[in-house]
């Protein structure tokens, strides 16, 4: 039952302007019993010029048999029931015959509140249209569809030019109320006494009712059809339409609500990764229809937005010529139109979760008409906000090669950091990172990957030794720290990663390291590695196609500890102390 303030008819009279009746206290603190109507005026009651009756709202009900969440594939009779602004779905449960005679005992169901919501303004009609949708009408000619299994908002309208039929009864007198009768004076010129006029009550419950999963309404001059159309064909007519944005808008909105919510529902307790589960690995038997007819919505629009594409133009730049600026302006729309193109495929196919599918066919098609540097300018930002954790092999070969045209490598190394290196192809991306010396890649991959801290670093004091064996290292150091040749800033680089090791923080994020076991470990690894007295690579540095190996050590690594002199010639301070951290930390032997 709705609690007593929703049930209460003058709640609503206030809430949508009506009158407010007297407190039995005029405005000068004497008490008055004459039960008439005041409207507030700044603050004060005064008694109203223009009264109308009060409006009262009745309880509308409908039965079907529903869909609701949580209850399954299996429809229930349920109630629907409104009173005022709460609206509530029961369902009907039949108790057992425990005395097991059927004809000497009636078994009446009991009802429990399943559901129930809120409206903005108090309800007039109530009807189920099929077994998953029902519309209600309020008092502001407001018309809604909502779905009672997702509990979403399917539809509103605005019924006020409709002009639907309605009954207008009043109430009984024991909720008539007194006001005061507009313009009616006896021959002194003073106001008639207060007359009683009953609350007045409409209804349009009987005006809107349903066949054949259709909704009727009776108008004062015509009857109107409303019907439901499902997600298909809602989409469908938009794309017939040529409205493809709004139908791939739909589509991701039905996505989310239906098949990503059932998706959770599957998905593994224990949060275990399976191999099934990477991207690379999606088949299409583990997709529903659902799922691969929206993928085969994209791949249509992708194909019409192609074919319909502005043409580039082939003129040379530098022609002064109207046509050449003609040509300039085709081809900044063009490459306009598949930027949004690029934009568009990349979110539909995050949302989805479908990579495969972008850097499938999608990629493949951005690569036959040669925009794939826009589709990779586009993919970038999805990266580094974490929004996409993982490009395919192919495709970050071409994203690598496209940020060493433009001069900008480091773009690599911030989206490598932001991407699940668990799920990658360490093979693929360390030859990758090694051939062009994206050292804080690479020691991010190795870390979090292979959970390895020592094979990058002994990668990173192979470059310094080859940087300290070209380089001039009597040079002096600027002032302002800024590095002037690639051993000062591969130094640097492998004294900050001792400090993040030591003081148990991730590289470069400087996150805390997990589990807290692998910190106590990793110091003494990492310190037994520096005081090498002999120069010894491992087997992964002297196989790599990036460190080239001589018969007999010479410069640096011919020194006595020559991971620690290197590193020391880099910046014997700051060595110093990192080297503190370790050996001060608490529990440090």
């Amino acid at each position: 039952k709705p609690a007593p303030e929703k049930m209460n008819v003058e709640s609503f009279q206030k809430q949508f302007g009506l009158l407010e009746e007297s407190d039995g206290i005029d405005n000068n603190g004497n008490d008055s019993d004459d039960g008439s109507i005041k409207e507030i005026t700044n603050g004060e009651h005064t008694l109203s010029p223009a009264a109308t009756p009060p409006q009262a709202f009745l309880p509308c009900l409908s039965w079907g048999w529903a869909l609701v969440s949580g209850g399954g594939n299996a429809v229930m009779p349920t109630l629907a029931r409104a009173w005022g602004c709460s609206l509530q779905l029961l369902r009907a449960n039949f108790p057992p015959n425990e005395s097991g005679d059927d004809d000497e005992s009636l078994l009446l169901p009991a009802f429990g509140v399943h559901d129930e919501f809120e409206a903005p303004a108090p309800v007039v009609a109530l009807e189920w249209l099929g077994n998953r949708s029902l519309v209600y009408l309020t008092v502001t000619n407001e018309f809604t569809v909502i779905d009672t299994v997702m509990m979403t908002l399917l539809e509103r309208l605005d019924f006020s030019c409709e002009r639907l039929v309605y009954a207008e009864f009043s109430l009984s007198r024991s909720v008539a109320t007194n006001i005061l009768s507009r313009g009616c004076k006896d021959e002194e010129g003073d106001s008639k006494p207060l007359r009683k006029v009953p609350h007045v009550s409409t209804t349009f419950l009987n005006s809107i009712r349903t066949s054949d999963n259709r909704l009727l309404v009776l108008c004062q001059e015509e009857l109107r059809s409303v019907s439901i159309l499902g997600t298909r064909q809602r989409i469908r007519t938009l794309e017939e339409d040529g409205e493809w944005l709004e139908a791939l808008a739909l589509a991701l909105d039905h996505y989310e609500s239906t098949i990503k919510s059932l998706e959770d529902r599957k998905r593994d307790p224990d949060g275990r990764k399976k191999i099934s589960n990477h991207p690379e690995f999606t088949s299409t038997s583990r997709l529903s229809d659902d799922e691969e007819w929206i993928a085969d919505l994209l791949l249509r629009y992708l194909n019409l937005a192609v074919e319909n594409a502005p043409e580039p133009s082939t003129e040379q730049p530098g022609t002064r010529s109207a046509v050449s600026r003609l040509s300039s302006t085709r081809i900044d729309l063009a490459q306009s139109h598949f930027q949004m193109l690029a934009g568009v495929c990349i979110e539909f196919c995050v949302v989805t979760r479908r990579l495969d599918l972008l850097f499938g066919p999608i990629f493949r098609r951005f690569q036959s008409v040669h925009y794939t540097n826009v589709f990779l300018d586009v993919l970038e930002p999805y990266v580094l906000n974490d929004k996409l954790h993982y490009i395919a092999p192919d495709a970050m070969a071409q994203f690598v090669e496209h940020c060493k045209a433009s001069n900008d490598v480091a773009t690599v190394e911030r989206c490598l950091l932001h991407m699940d290196v668990t799920i990658m192809d360490f093979d693929s991306i360390l030859s990758l990172l090694r051939k062009n010396d994206m050292y804080s890649a690479l020691l991010h991959v190795f870390a979090h990957g292979l959970n390895d801290f020592i094979t990058p670093l002994e990668i990173l004091m192979e470059a310094i030794f080859d940087a300290a064996d070209t380089f001039d290292l009597n040079t002096p150091r600027r002032l302002d720290g800024v590095h002037q040749n690639k051993f000062e800033q591969y130094g640097y680089k492998a004294i900050l990663y001792l400090q993040h090791c030591f003081k148990g923080q991730t590289f470069p994020q400087g996150r805390d390291l997990k589990p807290e076991e692998r910190v106590e470990t990793l110091r003494p690894q990492i310190l037994t590695f520096l005081q090498q007295e002999q120069y010894s690579p491992s087997i992964s540095v002297t196989k790599s196609d990036v460190v080239m190996r001589k018969s007999h050590s010479t410069g640096l690594r011919a020194c006595a500890y020559p991971y620690m002199h290197v590193l020391m010639l880099v910046d014997s301070k700051a060595l110093l102390t990192t080297l503190t951290l370790a050996l001060d930390a608490p529990g440090a032997k």
